[in-house]
């Protein structure tokens, strides 16, 4: 929850940014005012690079080994750094592809309302698993004292988690991106998206409490159990719980693929109409209004990623998601710089921040 806290912190710039450019293009449009295009455009690139990256992870990620254990693996084409790549998963995932790219040419508000519902979906099951849980066995039990009293907290345990912030929570600022289809306001929005980061890290919170009840800090350590949270929620609830988990699961993978793809079709569409990229992104759906082009872009390079495996786009993914934390940096730098020829000093910021939070 700590990295939580401080992504509100740098939230709180978007919240003020967003207020005063309500444009697609979020990170990028922000830092082209405030520090003029050749920043914009490496603040576009690292973005969209891990936008477009992460959705083909999404996708892959439907067709798991924990999603769909050896259901789709029909047709071995070959392997390639690891994985074996099967023409069943394969297809999975290029379908899946396909159906969230026409989502998303039908309209951002279509897109939201899947997004809803696989946010209900993810959050209720993991409430209703870990409220069972505690209702059976109680918040004490042997396998979660295990860690308690196994572990020990310091400073650089709390770094590393802290580092990894930016790549967990890297969603909220989905909103930024498609602010000029919004049909509520600024400040509204910035609310939200502190919502959405207090939920991601309370449900990470959640799922970790939920996992101790059923193995111990050995079993982990160990290597003994593959897939600790599945096996807690089959102890437990038997084959039916594992069933709900992967409906959790598969919410969120789907949750990811869409927002993604919202994030990363209306960056490109704002980087095209700054000059910075082609006009050919920067093409509007005659009927649907939404950046048609730059959607089918974005499923393109995804086509593309799920041939060479999900260990391969690991490594893609691992790299651009450095992406994210030069985004937050490029906003805060924006919004400090901004703030400053506004009102004369960056002391004001942090009181006005402190006064409307």
């Amino acid at each position: 929850m700590t990295g939580a806290l401080i992504m509100v912190g740098i939230e709180k710039n978007y919240g003020y940014l967003l207020h005063k450019f309500p444009v697609a293009g979020g990170e990028y449009a922000f830092t082209y005012d405030a520090f003029g295009w050749k920043h914009a455009l490496a603040c576009g690139w690292f973005l969209s690079l891990a936008y477009t990256s992460t959705v083909p992870l999404n996708a892959t990620a439907l067709v798991a080994k924990f999603t769909m254990p050896g259901i789709l693996e029909v047709g071995h084409l070959y392997s390639i750094a690891g994985s074996d790549i099967y023409l069943g998963e394969v297809g999975i995932a290029l379908s899946a592809l396909c159906l969230f790219a026409y989502l998303n040419i039908k309209g951002v508000k279509l897109a939201s309302q899947l997004q809803k519902i696989m946010v209900l979906l993810l959050v209720g099951i993991v409430f209703l698993f870990l409220s069972l849980v505690i209702a059976r066995v109680g918040i004490t039990n042997p396998n979660t004292m295990s860690f308690l009293d196994s572990e020990t907290v310091s400073l650089s345990k709390i770094l590393k988690i802290l580092s990894i912030a930016p790549m967990l929570f890297i969603g909220f600022d989905c909103i930024p991106q498609v602010a000029e289809e919004l049909d509520f306001e600024a400040k509204e929005a910035s609310q939200l998206a502190i919502i959405s980061i207090l939920v991601g890290g309370l449900v990470y919170v959640l799922i970790i409490l939920f996992t101790s009840f059923g193995v111990t800090s050995e079993e982990i350590m160990n290597g003994q159990i593959s897939w600790a949270t599945g096996y807690t929620a089959e102890y437990y609830f038997g084959k039916i719980g594992v069933v709900f988990l992967i409906i959790a699961l598969t919410s969120a993978i789907v949750a990811g693929i869409n927002g993604f793809y919202m994030a990363a079709s209306r960056l490109l569409f704002a980087m095209s109409r700054g000059k910075i990229l082609p006009e050919f992104f920067g093409v509007l759906d005659p009927k649907y209004h939404t950046p048609k082009n730059a959607i089918l872009f974005t499923l393109g390079i995804s086509l593309i990623a799920p041939w060479f495996g999900r260990n391969v786009l690991l490594w893609i993914v691992g790299t651009s998601s450095v992406g994210a934390s030069i985004g937050y940096l490029y906003t805060s730098l924006s919004s400090y710089k901004l703030y400053k020829e506004e009102y004369g000093g960056y002391s004001y910021r942090v009181f006005l921040v402190l006064s409307q939070g």
